[in-house]
């Protein structure tokens, strides 16, 4: 079920390409998403990990003529890098992840372009907005079988799934699915204990 919240994940592979530049810029390239990968999100407070994995299929309808490459999901407008309506982004949908290629042409990306060379910038990170997804409660594995839109691709100080950090509102969502389960057993253990005092 769509939630119309933006998400971000992250991930550290990024690296420019081979000290490659144009007439016009800077080439960096990396992998923004890793499809069907289980990625450990969050532990709750009894030690059970909740993990997410994303689909191969995730983007197949998702149009992704106007995506911008930004530094740190900054929202403006001169921090974005590169883009694909201007060429100056490229995407390539695989089978194992969706990977880059960007040209840095502004003041901001050649400052960009050196940071990754010097191991300062270290991941790349993606935001997205989730069409359909499903929980399998024997793993305790959320699914994202669609999204509905890539909101941007960023490279960051920080990787994500490098952290202990999630995004909040993914936080939010196993904790919720915690909170059930939780309510649940309590429920099992309310039960047993009627059914004790009726024998």
């Amino acid at each position: 079920m769509m939630n119309k919240q933006i998400e971000f994940r992250s991930i550290a592979e990024l690296h420019i390409q081979d000290e490659t530049e144009t007439e016009k810029g800077k080439i960096i390239e990396g992998k923004a998403i890793v499809y069907n990968s289980p990625t450990v999100l969050y532990t709750d407070r009894f030690g059970n990990e909740y993990r997410e994995i994303i689909s191969s299929e995730a983007l197949n309808d998702v149009d992704l003529s106007d995506v911008p490459l930004k530094y740190n999901h900054s929202q403006e407008k001169a921090k974005i890098l590169a883009r694909a309506r201007q060429k100056t982004l490229i995407l390539d949908n695989q089978p194992d992840g969706l990977y880059f290629k960007a040209e840095l042409r502004t003041n901001l990306g050649a400052d960009i372009y050196d940071s990754i060379k010097a191991g300062d910038i270290v991941g790349c990170s993606f935001g997205f907005i989730i069409d359909e997804d499903e929980f399998d409660n024997d793993t305790n594995t959320r699914i994202v079988k669609k999204i509905y839109k890539l909101t941007d691709i960023s490279v960051v100080d920080e990787p994500a799934y490098k952290q202990t950090f999630v995004e909040a509102r993914s936080t939010d969502y196993f904790k919720e699915i915690e909170n059930k389960l939780v309510e649940q057993y309590n429920k099992y253990e309310r039960d047993k204990l009627a059914l004790l005092c009726l024998l």
